[in-house]
């Protein structure tokens, strides 16, 4: 229950310098918010960048999570992981257009030790 000033469902914003989705959340009562990137969803994706952002909002909420910016991010661990199987993998282009297609713009912005199987289920309602 969203007891204070701010809306349930925070709006995400297209940063045009950096070239990637925000949303501003306070995570703590009486602190100020404070802008988290929501990497891996595209710039015309911004119904992913309203579902990540709604979903953050309300784990950051019950104190069940941490920024997805804090840490490494499933975007960033696929980098990690498409880079270690390039010119060794023949799938590795098609696992890149997977991931860039379906499975970043939905949780890429997601730490690693936050994503639940509720997330990875959740991939597959939004498209």
């Amino acid at each position: 229950m969203n007891k204070g000033g701010r809306p349930a469902n925070p709006t995400p914003f297209w940063n045009p310098v950096r070239k990637i989705w925000q949303v501003r959340i306070t995570e703590r009562k009486g602190e100020a918010s404070k802008a988290h990137d929501l990497p891996g969803i595209p710039y015309d994706r911004e119904d992913a960048a309203k579902i990540v952002a709604r979903d953050m909002n309300r784990a950051l909420g019950r104190g069940e999570g941490v920024a997805p910016d804090a840490g490494e991010t499933v975007t960033t661990y696929a980098g990690r992981w498409l880079k270690a199987r390039a010119g060794k993998i023949a799938s590795t282009p098609d696992n890149k257009a997977h991931l860039n297609g379906h499975i970043l713009p939905v949780i890429g912005a997601y730490g690693m030790a936050d994503v639940t199987a509720k997330h990875i289920e959740g991939v597959g309602d939004t498209f």
